[in-house]
C-alpha cells in the first residue's frame, strides 16, 4: 500500500513538471494503446458518440475534456495522440513563448496541405486563414500579440479545400502542464453543396504536453452532423483531417520557430 501511494504521488508530480517523463505521461492510456502509440507515434480512435471514445480516460485533460464534450450531441467523434519529436530551448519561459506564438499564429495556416488518403497525394487543405474583428473576412487583423497573457480568445476566418469559406471561434489557453487550443464553428460547413454541420456543432480541442525531446499532443474532435441518410458516417476521415491539419500546421510552425 505505502509503494501504491508513493507511485501515486510520483505520479501527479510529474504531471505539474515541465519536463515530465514519457513513462510516466503515458501511464494511464490501456497497454495495448500505449504500444501503438510508442511504435507508431500516433494512436486514434472513431467513434459515433464522444462517450465511447476512451483515450482521454484517467489522463491529466479528463476534467477539462469532460466538461467540454460530455453534453454535446454528436454523430461523429474521434480522438487521437501524438508523439512529435522536437528540439524546445531548456529555459521555460523561451520554450513556452515558442509553444504560444506557434498555436496563435494562425495566419501561417494560408497553404497547409495534408495526405489525401484518397489521392495518394499530399493536398492544400487550407487556402487562407487570418483572425478578423468580426464574421466578415474583410475585417482583417494581424496575429494576436499575446505578451504576458495566458490566453486569447478570437473570431478566425478560413478558406478550406473541404468546407469552402467560415468562420469559427479560436481560443488559446496556457495552465499549468499543458497549452489548449479550442476551436468552434460560427458559421454552417457545407461538403460541397450539401449541408453537413450546423453553428457551433462541430468543437476541436488540441492539449500540447512538452516532454524531453518530444511534445504529447492530444485532439479531439466531436461533430452533430446534419441527417444525410447515413453518408454523415462516410465524413468520419474528413472530420478527423481537420484536426489533424491543426496539429500539423502547429507542430511546423514550432520546428520553424526552434530550427528543429
Amino acid at each position: 500500500m505505502r509503494m501504491m501511494l508513493v507511485s501515486l504521488f510520483f505520479f501527479l508530480v510529474i504531471w505539474v513538471d515541465a519536463e515530465p517523463s514519457l513513462d510516466q505521461n503515458l501511464a494511464f492510456l490501456p497497454s495495448a494503446d500505449r504500444l501503438v502509440l510508442m511504435r507508431d507515434n500516433a494512436v486514434t480512435v472513431y467513434s459515433d458518440r464522444f462517450e465511447n471514445l476512451r483515450l482521454w480516460k484517467g489522463g491529466p485533460f479528463e476534467t477539462s475534456v469532460r466538461s467540454l464534450f460530455s453534453h454535446r450531441d454528436s454523430t461523429l467523434a474521434a480522438e487521437a495522440f501524438f508523439l512529435i519529436p522536437v528540439v524546445l530551448p531548456l529555459e521555460t519561459p523561451t520554450r513556452d513563448r515558442l509553444i504560444e506564438r506557434a498555436m496563435t499564429s494562425v495566419s501561417t495556416m494560408k497553404g497547409l496541405q495534408v495526405y489525401s488518403v484518397s489521392l495518394k497525394r499530399m493536398e492544400t487543405f487550407i487556402f487562407d486563414a487570418y483572425r478578423t474583428s468580426s464574421m466578415n473576412k474583410g475585417t482583417r487583423l494581424p496575429d494576436p500579440e499575446l505578451s504576458n497573457a495566458s490566453e486569447t480568445e478570437f473570431t478566425m476566418f478560413q478558406n478550406e479545400e473541404q468546407t469552402g469559406e467560415s468562420f469559427s471561434r479560436y481560443s488559446f489557453s496556457h495552465s499549468s502542464g499543458w497549452f489548449q487550443v479550442t476551436q468552434t464553428n460560427l458559421t454552417s460547413l457545407n461538403y460541397g453543396i450539401v449541408p453537413l454541420v450546423s453553428p457551433q456543432d462541430l468543437l476541436t480541442v488540441v492539449y500540447v504536453v512538452p516532454l524531453d525531446g518530444k511534445l504529447l499532443v492530444y485532439g479531439v474532435t466531436v461533430a452533430k452532423t446534419i441527417g444525410l441518410f447515413g453518408l454523415e458516417r462516410t465524413k468520419t476521415s474528413s472530420l478527423y483531417t481537420r484536426m489533424e491539419a491543426l496539429i500539423t500546421w502547429f507542430t511546423n510552425n514550432l520546428k520553424s520557430a526552434s530550427g528543429s
